[in-house]
């Protein structure tokens, strides 16, 4: 299977094949810092624990072949948030989910409080932190800011989550069908302190049928229960048998690449990544600005386009 010059772009369940940002592309981590100017002459800056994402990106083409971005900009699909499903990024085998639930800690930042979060020590992962939420009648069951990530189009998808429980306490995994329209919840991943085998969220058989559009992490603890995080991996190879590139990508090697479970990318060698892959994931984003574009040549209908985008903190809509 070629890898297809395109990404995915828009709401869950509607997201439209849209080109590359060929023409340019500019990418952001963003925090927010404060500096104070302390009476002694000094300086304390406060970091925010939580980063985020920004994009620029730039097309250049037909009005016909990026008519798509227009349609999404213009709310044709929903007002947002957005999602962005980049197919490369699966064929590398990245953790598909944001940093912050990867180093799942920092979960505690973004949770309101729900469940008493306690962020403790830890020397399983190399975060080197987890968090313990504890469930009572003072909080509903469920995270309020759940993980949704698309599925990539004929790719499986595993999932593996390291840490404890008590009770009935796990991640809950939703599902989102084509053919339903709606979430149900499917599966629930309970963590553990071993390197077991993860869970097989979307088989090959359901991805290749492409019926299954995204996926839905929700830690639930009910009362009584706690729930402690250290990392979650969400991939669409097992994390065991993961193989980051070694060199720089070579669209010759496209359509020799085997895309399925356990797939080495590049020639294996001693050089191979850690089992505990940093989240390279992005959230829901939303437009944050106009739809700038020129229009380049009216004879040929060859036009412009340059859109900022921003990383957000959750979407409503799901």
């Amino acid at each position: 299977m070629a890898v297809n010059k395109t990404m995915l772009f828009g709401p869950i369940g509607a997201q439209v094949e849209v080109p590359w940002p060929q023409s340019g592309m500019g990418s952001d981590v963003n925090l927010y810092t404060e500096t104070t100017q302390l009476l002694s002459g000094e300086q304390a800056v406060y970091r925010s624990p939580v980063s985020y994402r920004t994009y620029n990106m730039s097309w250049k083409g037909t009005g016909m072949k990026l008519q798509p971005i227009v349609d999404v900009y213009s709310g044709v699909y929903g007002n947002g948030p957005y999602y962005i499903t980049d197919s490369l990024a699966g064929v590398q085998g990245t953790n598909l989910l944001p940093a912050k639930w990867a180093a799942s800690h920092l979960l505690a930042h973004v949770c309101n409080g729900w469940s008493d979060p306690a962020v403790t020590t830890q020397t399983l992962t190399p975060e080197g932190k987890q968090v313990t939420f504890t469930g009572s009648a003072d909080y509903p069951d469920e995270f309020p800011n759940p993980a949704v990530v698309p599925v990539i189009p004929g790719q499986p998808l595993y999932s593996k989550v390291w840490g404890s429980r008590t009770g009935s306490a796990g991640v809950r995994v939703y599902r989102f069908k084509r053919s339903t329209g709606v979430w149900n919840w499917d599966y629930t991943l309970f963590p553990t302190v071993t390197n077991d085998a993860p869970t097989l969220l979307v088989s090959q058989t359901e991805a290749n049928a492409n019926d299954v559009a995204a996926v839905k992490l929700v830690p639930g603890v009910p009362t009584g229960s706690t729930l402690t995080l250290a990392h979650i991996d969400l991939a669409i190879n097992d994390y065991r048998t993961y193989t980051p590139y070694l060199y720089g990508l070579d669209p010759a090697l496209y359509p020799a690449l085997t895309l399925f479970p356990g797939m080495f990318l590049f020639p294996a060698g001693p050089d191979t990544g850690t089992m505990y892959r940093s989240g390279m994931g992005t959230g829901p984003v939303q437009f944050t600005g106009n739809l700038g574009g020129k229009l380049d040549s009216a004879v040929i209908d060859r036009i412009g386009f340059s859109v900022d985008i921003c990383e957000v903190s959750r979407d409503p809509n799901n």
